[in-house]
């Protein structure tokens, strides 16, 4: 799942234990074009990628009651949105909520890894399914 803030500002969820060699492999990139390709696909996901949680904790845990409400009041997201993301790291534990600024690494290939057409792909690599 995923959330544009706005033209650059986008929020997804990815598995805690997804590791550079981790998403390689689950892409099926080994060598090549497609190893260095998919290498910088995973830096630009989260090279600038920030943890919403954590900075939550560290920053604003007393101003807000929980993630939840920082995400709604703070961050302005839909309560739907905000209900949708909750919801499913709270079903699953291992899940982390991300913030990326689109333009912060350089380059257009954010634009390929969060469109419609391609994103729910890399979601299943993300989130650690089969």
């Amino acid at each position: 799942m995923r959330y544009n803030k706005n033209y650059t500002d986008t929020f997804f969820l990815a598995n805690k234990n997804l590791t550079e060699e981790e998403f390689l492999h689950r892409c099926g990139a080994r060598t090549g074009y497609a190893l260095s390709e998919f290498k910088r696909f995973y830096a630009i996901l989260f090279s600038e990628a920030e943890n919403v949680s954590d900075i939550y904790s560290s920053y604003y845990y007393m101003e807000f009651a929980s993630l939840a409400e920082y995400l709604y009041n703070k961050v302005c997201m839909p309560r739907d949105v905000v209900d949708a993301f909750t919801a499913e790291m709270k079903q699953k534990p291992d899940l982390i909520l991300w913030e990326v600024d689109q333009l912060s690494y350089g380059g257009y290939d954010n634009q390929f890894l969060f469109s419609d057409e391609y994103y729910d792909r890399f979601e299943k690599i993300l989130l650690m399914e089969d």
